[in-house]
């Protein structure tokens, strides 16, 4: 969850009970149809409903936490705004800056200013060179970051029920589904583009729908064999990086640290060797 200054601001007067457009408005001085642009904004990723002319925020645990939080803390809106929500998230548990940049994949600027507003506010403390929720000040913050994060693990609005995500990061999600969805084939699914073509049992997904280039597709395929750790998943990404390597030879991932000590011989316990790679490979021309 990512949200902007004007979607904190109207939340936050929703929390307070100033659930009429008009009225909204002129509270964050803002114009009408710059909070019907937000409102809009805020329905279609799942947050408020509109009834006439009024808002409500829908009752999930997590967004009702976050409500409570707002109006308990009136301050704590603009530390939330922008990339708030997201790096608070990664601090449940004590996390260098290092480790945030890449998790968030935010720049270190960023999250340096955020980090500057969070103390200001008491709400992190520090041991060593890493960071986390101080959760004896902000015990509803910790609470509502919690709830969030096993809401956005476990589902979303946008994609069936059924579906298993892979990846989740503020509007973007890699799943999979067997039902039909208006979403870009990525992945496995989208390998066929390239001349490798897995038997599937179900379609992997990418949203917001739109082109993908080849480098997040591969992406896209590291994530969801990392999280399965099916071996045959391992081969297509072996066989993938192999046929793209000068293009993806730049990324960095533990995967492809493994693959890359296989390449050379080494046998890694509970992954594909050499021999696998090389056999599937050949079946579709692939030089190992």
């Amino acid at each position: 969850m990512q949200l902007s200054k004007t979607e904190i601001k109207v939340l936050e007067q929703i929390a307070r009970g100033n659930k009429a457009v008009k009225s909204i408005a002129k509270s964050i001085a803002k114009s009408v149809k710059q909070v019907y642009v937000t409102a809009k904004r805020l329905e279609e990723i799942g947050i408020v409903v509109r009834v006439k002319r009024k808002l409500e925020v829908k009752k999930t645990t997590h967004l009702m936490l976050l409500m409570q939080t707002l109006a308990e803390r009136p301050n704590l809106a603009p530390m939330l705004a922008d990339a708030g929500i997201p790096i608070c998230m990664t601090m449940l548990n004590l996390i260098t800056v290092k480790a945030v940049i890449k998790e968030t994949g935010f720049k270190k600027a960023t999250i340096y200013k955020k980090l500057e507003q969070a103390k200001r506010r008491s709400l992190v403390i520090k041991k060593g060179s890493a960071f986390k929720i101080n959760e004896k000040f902000w015990p509803m913050l910790k609470t509502f970051l919690e709830a969030l994060k096993k809401y956005e693990a476990a589902g979303d609005d946008r994609i069936p029920i059924s579906s298993i995500i892979y990846y989740k990061r503020n509007d973007e999600i890699v799943f999979s589904t067997r039902e039909e969805v208006d979403a870009a084939k990525t992945a496995f699914s989208a390998y066929e583009e390239y001349g490798i073509k897995p038997l599937l049992i179900t379609e992997f997904y990418y949203l917001p729908k739109r082109k993908l280039s080849k480098k997040e597709i591969f992406l896209h395929s590291l994530y969801i064999a990392e999280k399965t750790g099916d071996l045959r998943e391992a081969i297509f990404v072996a066989m993938f990086y192999i046929k793209y390597y000068e293009e993806l030879k730049k990324i960095k991932h533990l995967l492809l640290e493994k693959i890359t000590k296989v390449l050379k011989g080494e046998r890694i316990r509970w992954f594909p060797s050499l021999e696998e790679i090389k056999e599937k490979a050949e079946v579709y021309g692939i030089k190992v």
